[in-house]
């Protein structure tokens, strides 16, 4: 987990924690859900088998932020599967 934050927004990193307890907010399980279809129902019910990271990203020549998140089988286990989700630095979904 990300405590301090540094460069990135308080409001992303608080995002991202969610993402490692295996509780991602509501308004990403139907991206999450589109990218691979037991997300919620896998993925979220270990804590670990989901990660994420947060990255710098240009869309449209507009800068915001990626949410890189990784799907594991186990918690032990290293990323088999990713989905970026472009986000704005308050949590919001970039619609591309």
């Amino acid at each position: 987990m990300i405590t301090g934050g540094g460069d990135y927004p308080p409001r992303l990193v608080e995002i991202k924690n969610r993402f490692l307890l295996g509780k991602p907010p509501r308004k990403f399980h139907h991206t999450l859900r589109a990218y691979e279809p037991r997300a919620t129902s896998h993925y979220c019910k270990v804590p670990g088998r989901l990660t994420c990271a947060i990255k710098p990203y240009n869309v449209n020549g507009e800068a915001v932020w990626q949410l890189v998140i990784g799907f594991k089988e186990s918690a032990e286990s290293k990323p088999t599967q990713f989905c970026q989700i472009p986000v704005y630095a308050d949590g919001q979904i970039y619609d591309v």
